[in-house]
Order: structure tokens, then sequence, then C-alpha cells
């Protein structure tokens, strides 16, 4: 199999998995909020769990570089859907 058909193929697999886990993170949240736990709580609560997974797999460093980038992308609008310009 050519190379860059592989990578597509292994491209298209990692999105459907992304949409996967963002289904589940959508349910628990979903199932939290049902349950009286404020949104912001379980926001909080899924950030800190999620920069606790990515630290064991990725290291400090690494992420905190993430972090830095994540920064930007908030400042810039990208996650409320509205772009600054």
């Amino acid at each position: 199999m050519d190379a860059s058909i592989r990578t597509t193929i292994e491209e298209l697999a990692r999105g459907d998995q992304r949409r996967v886990a963002l289904g589940h993170v959508a349910d628990a949240f979903a199932e939290a909020f049902h349950a009286g736990v404020e949104a912001e709580l379980v926001a909080e609560a899924a950030i800190a769990a999620a920069l606790r997974e990515l630290v064991a797999i990725f290291g400090e460093d690494s992420v905190s570089a993430f972090a830095a980038l994540l920064a930007g992308a908030v400042a810039s609008g990208e996650f409320s859907g509205a772009s600054k310009h």
C-alpha cells in the first residue's frame, strides 16, 4: 500500500476516534449536568483530568508548550465560534 494512502487512512481513523471520544465527553457532561453538577465544575474537572493524562503520556515540558498554544487559541476565539481580528 502506498505510504500516502496509508497515512490518509490512519488520519481518517484518528478523526473517527476523536469524534467517538468527543461523544463520550459530551455524554459525561450531560450525565453530570443531569445529576445537578454545575457545568463549570465538570469542565474544570475534565481539563484537570485531561492535563494529568497528557502529562503522563507526553511529559510536563510538552504539555506546558501545548497549554501555551491553547491560551492563544482561547484568546483568538477558537473555542467560542467567534473570531477576534
